[in-house]
């Protein structure tokens, strides 16, 4: 078999990645003890081999010791989860594992940049901070476009509580934001408000995304910014 780019690679181990984050996936992986952490530790094997703070073995190849790593773990869950999908799931398991197969050694290695830089192409900026903000809420690249539209383009929001929303706009912190910022917010307007749970929450995610569901929005809401945050909770199109 002809050996894969390292594009090809970087798509396989993504896929394989994204496609454990399908509920009925996870469902059936875990019985075998495929969950969370599972996947805390896979994604930290990736980054270990971009961003590792070992010494490349040889002229910026990957050390030897993160490659084995990372293979261990390939190597482990790829079988486990194509028997457990083809039995139960076969239309998941035909399309998460078309052309995806198992290697060894340092054609394992996988950049996120290779990722990153996929994006860039899309017209895609956000870099890093983009990507580990929605990483858990797409399954396919194209995916990423929309999350992208959301916290960069201009959109008309869901305002489901006019004078909630225009308070909590009047709350938000000055910047510089970072993940820290949405905790502070938060917190400001419960304490104002005397609000918690879904009467806290979901309003605020109707203005700023224009969606019931998506990424956590302490992730979301440095990428969204200040302006485009406080317009749009003041139901403007931002």
């Amino acid at each position: 078999m002809a050996r894969l780019t390292t594009l090809q690679k970087s798509e396989r181990m993504l896929r394989f990645l994204f496609g454990m984050r399908i509920p009925r996936v996870a469902q059936a992986l875990a019985p075998y003890g495929f969950g969370r952490k599972t996947m805390e530790e896979g994604w930290a094997h990736l980054r270990e081999v971009v961003f590792g703070g070992e010494e490349p073995s040889e002229e910026g190849k990957p050390n030897l010791r993160v490659l084995s790593d990372l293979d261990a773990f390939e190597n482990t869950w790829f079988p486990i989860a194509r028997r457990s999908l083809a039995r139960r799931h076969p239309e998941i398991a035909k399309h998460l594992f078309d052309q995806l197969s198992q290697t060894r050694g340092p054609g394992v290695a996988i950049s996120v940049q290779v990722f990153l830089d996929r994006l860039e192409s899309m017209g895609i900026t956000g870099g890093e901070a983009f990507w580990f903000a929605i990483r858990g809420n797409i399954t396919f690249l194209a995916d990423t476009r929309e999350w992208w539209e959301v916290v960069s383009q201009p959109l008309t929001p869901t305002i489901e509580d006019e004078a909630y929303c225009r308070r909590a706009a009047e709350l938000l912190p000055p910047p510089p934001w970072d993940e820290s910022t949405w905790s502070k917010w938060t917190d400001a307007i419960k304490a104002d408000t005397g609000r918690k749970g879904r009467a806290l929450f979901h309003p605020l995610r109707l203005a700023l995304t224009a969606r019931e569901q998506g990424p956590e929005l302490k992730a979301l809401l440095p990428l969204i910014g200040p302006e485009r945050a406080a317009a749009r909770l003041r139901g403007e199109v931002a």
